[in-house]
């Protein structure tokens, strides 16, 4: 891979302290422009920054491994780009760290060893598993490059003294700190002797960048080291025996037909049929929805499990037609499940929780119909959980991309203005910036009859903030 020898050795320890210098840039550019900020087209730059940086290094070193991972950023990009977008809660707190995952699977596989060209498993990559945990096994590597120059080792007694000093660094600041605001006289004694102005958030702000430049750097560490390497998997699946298989799958199917044979009454009666049984819509939409999601999840995760088993062992006949047949009830019953959920929307509104509820049940039984597929065509079970998590992925990226808090605030102004129905202004009052578009119909004064004088001073002032914030 390099030279040989001491200078292979001396280059190694050249390219390591590369990636801790691009570790500390990193560091220092989330400081600067995300600690505690609004996301701006800086994210973009920042993901477009560290992908053509890790993939000068890795290429300069020889450690790019294969190209597919590359497909990783395509979803990352579409999510960096609805960081800019948009403002709703799933955007502003959860995507970016989304992002973080797929940069850091990205990483982990494009710098990933094969040499036994073994079949991936993502259970088998070391620093996905934590069996070569990079925080805890290449800390103190980065420290030896750094502090310790010739004839280190982790056990010598140079390099444990550096780490000693790096450890009680960050506790020298605390209890420095606290002493000099304990102490007026020992404050004025370490000011003039470093002549500097003790601050809190200078030192705070000097210990985070230098902790996440560490960690970033035993990252990259585990990333180009030996160890990055893919593992054989040895299969340990369990073996359902056939008369036990039966007669679960044919007891489990028993109840799922009792109660789908009642709901096909309520599932294509709709509203009306729920008026005239006299239960309300809140009893009927409410009541036993999140039920049915555990019931719909419980179902799916005993259908992989059996879908696992017979992959690798073999399955006969009955078996596959009660575990087919189990997947179109469980198909039946998220049917239901969605139903009440338009059922209830129609009714008392819409808000995203439901709406994302609503979208998690048809990904569910697209999942369902993609294992009865996958069982029907007898693929092995790692392709359809490959298959799986690449629609997750696809899936988290196109809902990212969908601005849900207009979505829901147009909703409910329509049911309002065309079908006078209840409007909850308290909840569409709670929505970001992206709603305001969607809430200036009701500035208009014949849409203001039925809303309060606090309703519509409220409304008032958040079109306002939000022509500024959208301006």
């Amino acid at each position: 891979m390099f030279m040989s020898g001491e200078n292979e050795r001396t280059e190694r320890r050249g390219w390591r302290i590369v990636f801790v210098a691009f570790a500390l840039l990193l560091a220092i550019l989330y400081d600067v422009f995300f600690w505690k900020a609004e996301p701006t087209v800086g994210f973009l730059i920042f993901i477009a920054l560290y992908v053509a940086v890790f993939l000068v290094l890795i290429q300069c070193i020889k450690q790019f491994r294969r190209v597919w991972p590359l497909l990783l950023l395509v979803p990352a990009l579409v999510m960096g780009v609805d960081v800019l977008l948009y403002n709703n809660d799933l955007v502003y707190y959860w995507v970016p760290w989304f992002v973080v995952i797929l940069l850091f699977l990205f990483s982990a596989l494009i710098t990933l060893r094969n040499p036994n060209r073994y079949r991936l498993f993502l259970s088998k990559v070391n620093v996905l598993t934590g069996s070569d945990l990079p925080l805890l096994t290449k800390i103190i590597d980065v420290c030896l490059d750094l502090f310790v120059w010739k004839g280190a080792s982790r056990n010598s007694r140079v390099a444990k003294v550096c780490i000693g000093i790096l450890i009680s660094l960050p506790l020298i600041f605390l209890f420095g700190f606290l002493f000099a605001k304990a102490d007026i006289i020992f404050a004025d004694v370490v000011r003039n002797f470093f002549d500097v102005q003790l601050d809190a958030s200078l030192l705070w702000r000097i210990f985070r960048t230098a902790l996440l430049a560490f960690l970033l750097s035993s990252v990259f560490y585990a990333l180009i080291d030996k160890g990055n390497t893919l593992g054989e998997k040895k299969e340990r699946v369990v073996k359902i025996d056939a008369i036990i298989g039966g007669t679960i799958l044919g007891l489990v199917n028993a109840l799922f037909l009792i109660f789908v044979v009642i709901q096909f009454a309520y599932l294509f009666g709709g509203a009306e049929f729920v008026l005239e049984g006299g239960i309300t819509f809140a009893d009927y939409a409410r009541k036993g929805f999140f039920e049915l999601a555990w019931v719909i999840g419980f179902a799916a995760l005993l259908l992989l499990f059996f879908y696992r088993s017979a992959a690798s062992h073999g399955a006969g006949a009955v078996l596959k037609v009660l575990k087919l047949l189990l997947i179109v009830q469980v198909g039946v019953i998220a049917a239901s499940a969605a139903q009440r959920m338009n059922l209830y929307q129609e009714a008392y509104g819409f808000t995203v929780l439901r709406l994302y509820v609503e979208w998690f049940i048809y990904f569910v039984m697209i999942v369902l119909a993609f294992v009865a597929v996958s069982m029907l065509a007898k693929w092995p079970f790692r392709v359809f959980f490959h298959g799986t998590l690449i629609f997750a992925v696809a899936a988290l990226a196109a809902v990212s991309s969908v601005n849900v808090d207009r979505m829901i605030a147009r909703e409910n102004v329509e049911r309002y203005v065309a079908g006078g129905k209840e409007l909850d202004m308290a909840y569409l009052l709670k929505l970001s910036v992206d709603a305001i578009p969607a809430l200036l119909p009701l500035s208009k004064d014949e849409n203001q009859v039925n809303l309060s004088d606090e309703q519509i001073w409220s409304l008032d002032a958040i079109v306002r903030k939000g022509k500024v914030a959208l301006e």
